[in-house]
């Protein structure tokens, strides 16, 4: 019997990647991969990291997802995948499509990222906080404690220390574990301030999420 065929939709073939194709606005880098089959029942998508110019050798690959077919014949939903830093600026996808009878088919497609500089992000926190955030939703309190998340990826460096900043002054730092760290933000009622996120290496900013107004309220 003949092997399950493969065509792929995204990314494009030598895809030239950069801040703006963020896939997702989940913490991260992520691209999407986007493919169809042909005479398959299931798939495995893999990727390839810190690969050379050509996409053939990579020093990293790492399983992304797996499953069954749910389109035959036709293009399966995206599969979001989050991209590690700290090597080349090429990377590969790897798709595994196997048949009924166990034959698979196999193919790669390549693309490069170029990110402009360390990108912060700040999640868990808005630009208003409400009654809705207090122990009783819907009920004044004189403060709230919101769980932060501030996130960073591409060129950032090995970095040592993150920071919450309060109108551009030192609020709260953690060690990163990994490539975020974590914050309680204790926030009193009536207060209104700029907040930024920064990520430093031996002292000096390496990035920032910018400042953004905040208002508790």
């Amino acid at each position: 019997t003949k092997p399950p065929v493969l065509s792929w939709a995204k990314p494009a073939a030598g895809a030239q990647l950069t801040d703006a194709d963020d896939a997702s606005t989940a913490g991260g880098y992520q691209v999407a991969a986007q493919f169809a089959t042909t005479d398959a029942v299931s798939w495995q998508l893999e990727l390839g990291s810190d690969c050379d110019a050509g996409f053939t050798a990579c020093n990293v690959t790492q399983a992304v997802a797996n499953g069954n077919v749910t389109n035959a014949g036709g293009v399966e939903p995206s599969v979001l995948a989050t991209l590690p830093f700290g090597g080349s600026a090429f990377y590969a996808f790897k798709l595994t499509a196997t048949d009924s009878n166990g034959n698979t088919t196999s193919s790669v497609r390549g693309f490069q990222v170029k990110i402009s500089g360390c990108i912060v992000q700040l999640t868990g926190v808005g630009t208003v906080v409400n009654t809705q955030s207090c122990p009783v939703k819907g009920q004044n309190c004189g403060s709230v404690s919101l769980p932060t998340t501030v996130g960073f990826f591409g060129p950032c460096g090995a970095v040592d220390e993150v920071q919450l900043l309060k109108n551009g002054s030192k609020l709260l730092t953690a060690a990163p574990k990994g490539s975020s760290a974590n914050f309680d933000l204790k926030l009193n009622d009536g207060e209104k301030f700029a907040l930024e996120a920064a990520v430093l290496v031996g002292g000096a900013q390496k990035g920032s999420s910018g400042a953004q107004n905040l208002t508790v309220d």
